[in-house]
């Protein structure tokens, strides 16, 4: 079977995009990269992480995206991969605010601190979220994980 190359999966803190990219990126053999950890490796620094995620699109690689997909970043390295060939398909996970606001403080998730010191908020990065239209969006308030990640395999199968 063959999906595309690049998957991005988007959406709030606390939505699942962290477990469904692990266990999406391990059932089909890709890479993960979690835009959180490879910021973490550059102390901070965003531009660098997205640019690290950008070799990897331009290396070929099959990888699946985990990044709240709301910066101009986002957006430009999407239209790059598009550019490339590499099929990207993004898959938005949302839920109610109750069901966020649990999952938030079971992972202990908050805003997000730049090396400025500038905080980026939720509500920032929901806005900046709307101006990319998802290949599939979902409603993780009421399914499992395991309902989850088999929707996005269903898709996948379907556009492959």
């Amino acid at each position: 079977m063959k999906y595309s190359r690049v998957i991005f999966v988007t959406g709030p803190s606390g939505a699942g995009k962290s477990s469904l990219a692990a266990s999406l990126a391990r059932r089909i053999h890709y890479h993960q990269l979690s835009l959180d950890m490879i910021r973490l490796k550059f102390r901070g620094d965003t531009r660098k992480a997205w640019l690290e995620i950008w070799r990897a699109i331009r290396d070929g690689k099959r990888i699946v995206v985990d990044a709240t997909g709301a910066s101009r970043i986002f957006r430009l390295v999407y239209r790059a991969a598009v550019f490339e060939h590499a099929n990207p398909v993004i898959v938005r996970l949302r839920a109610g605010e109750d069901s966020l606001h649990r999952r938030r403080k079971e992972n202990k998730a908050g805003a997000i601190l730049l090396t400025s010191g500038k905080q980026v908020t939720e509500c920032y990065l929901m806005e900046g979220a709307i101006s990319t239209s998802p290949d599939l969006d979902i409603d993780t308030t009421r399914l499992t994980r395991r309902q989850v990640l088999e929707r996005v395999i269903t898709y996948l199968r379907k556009q492959s």
